[in-house]
């Protein structure tokens, strides 16, 4: 082994060589189509960003009416699509499949081509490569990568039979690891959805299974509990429902609140806490800071629907103009018992019907206002919510246990797709 002369790389085998990527491939930037001109009858497909995922699915692309003069943006077997910017930048897709013919690409996604593609795809799956992206992009409002920056990245040069002998290997290797993966993630799905029955049959039924049922009144929801009762959110809350401010964030002061946004609640109903987070100042802020337990729904984007309950131990926090804010009456419906009520089937058939009625996924004020909710008495909600708080609790920490399994290989698969990129190892 010698040293490599890359820090992250570290020693490398003494007969290969370092070498940078650009000599290896050629990479194709995308093209700015005038949208305008897309068409659900185009002649084209255009590959955007959000479409590099790891089951591409073209019937998903926008159409794009003119295909004469796009011939260099057009992607063919064995390409490898990279996200340029945003979230999910330097996210790949290998194209090993046969593909439909008249893809092209957008100008937020490039393609990488070359005959050892097969190789060059665990190079942008390992751990060195994304260290590599964010010490380019260090301080940067919003990276994009570009041409020269993947054509740069420096990597072990193989001869072209062993470069193919450890494709093949790490094939085998990390399709098993991905089946373990896909069967952890698919066993999280079953809890998933055994917590949303366990929730909706709560809310319907209540707890006590001998109490008979009633008819609802109302088609979709169908029978309820006979204790129960169908009330319109707006008569369960104390005030109407309150959209967010309007305002920009701004990075941390000293006399700033977090500033929480649509995209700062996760697909667990969660809140995310990173370096991203943005601040409000306290003035700007003022009419919007949230009390303890009141509830933020939101109106529209990707989370459109998804429901957050704030809690004190988040600090003090105001909310941004895409999520609405409701606060319940608390002798008629606790927030906990919204909340929970948000995460089942119920409520998941409501948001579908209102999306089929709407031409954009949507969800104003006025609709949340006017959504149904199955309700018992003060008393037997807090059962309702005292009985899924355990019962959920131990779902979620089911699910918890396989997502850290899902995390333990992942980072296997990284570790072991570095090892033998870098000639670390070699296969026997």
């Amino acid at each position: 082994m010698k040293n490599s002369g890359i820090e992250w790389m570290g020693n490398i085998p003494d007969d290969t060589k370092v070498a940078r990527l650009k000599y290896f491939v050629d990479i194709i930037n995308g093209f700015a189509f005038q949208s305008d001109k897309f068409s659900d009858y185009g002649e084209i497909n255009i590959v955007r960003i959000s479409d590099i995922k790891q089951n591409y699915d073209f019937s998903k692309c926008v159409k794009y009416e003119n295909f004469e003069g796009q011939e260099n943006y057009m992607i063919k077997k064995d390409d490898i699509l990279m996200a340029m910017s945003g979230g999910t930048y330097g996210k790949t897709l290998h194209l090993k499949n046969d593909i439909i013919e008249k893809n092209a690409i957008n100008q937020r996604v490039c393609i990488i081509r070359g005959e050892q593609n097969i190789f060059n795809k665990y190079l942008f799956q390992t751990s060195a490569f994304f260290d590599y992206l964010s010490w380019r992009f260090m301080g940067a409002a919003q990276p994009n990568i570009s041409a020269i920056d993947i054509g740069n990245f420096p990597i072990v040069l193989f001869e072209k039979s062993k470069a193919y002998i450890v494709a093949n290997y790490l094939d085998g290797k990390c399709g098993k690891i991905d089946e373990l993966i896909a069967n952890q993630q698919g066993q999280i799905e079953k809890l998933k959805e055994y917590k949303q029955s366990v929730i909706t049959e709560a809310v319907t039924k209540g707890l006590d299974k001998s109490t008979p049922l009633k008819d609802s009144g109302i088609e979709w929801i169908g029978e309820i509990n006979n204790k129960h009762s169908v009330w319109k959110l707006k008569h369960l809350l104390s005030s109407p429902m309150m959209y967010g401010a309007n305002e920009s964030g701004e990075i941390y002061s000293e006399n700033s609140v977090r500033y929480i946004r649509i995209t700062d609640i996760t697909t667990d109903n969660l809140l995310k806490d990173t370096e991203e987070n943005l601040y409000l100042s306290i003035e700007k802020a003022k009419p919007y800071l949230l009390k303890d337990k009141e509830i933020l729904f939101a109106r529209s984007g990707g989370t459109v629907g998804k429901s957050f309950i704030y809690k004190y131990e988040y600090g003090p926090s105001a909310f941004a103009g895409y999520l609405i804010k409701a606060e319940c009456d608390k002798e008629r419906l606790l927030p906990e018992y919204l909340f929970y009520y948000t995460q089942s089937s119920l409520y998941e058939l409501w948001k579908n019907m209102i999306f089929i009625q709407a031409t954009i996924q949507n969800i104003g004020a006025n609709k949340y206002s006017n959504m149904e909710i199955i309700i018992a008495d003060i008393e037997r909600q807090q059962q309702i919510v005292d009985y899924l708080d355990e019962k959920c609790g131990k779902i979620d920490r089911l699910i918890a246990i396989k997502q850290e399994k899902i995390e333990k290989l992942q980072e296997y698969k990284k570790s072991l797709i570095y090892e033998y990129v870098t000639g670390k190892k070699e296969v026997a």
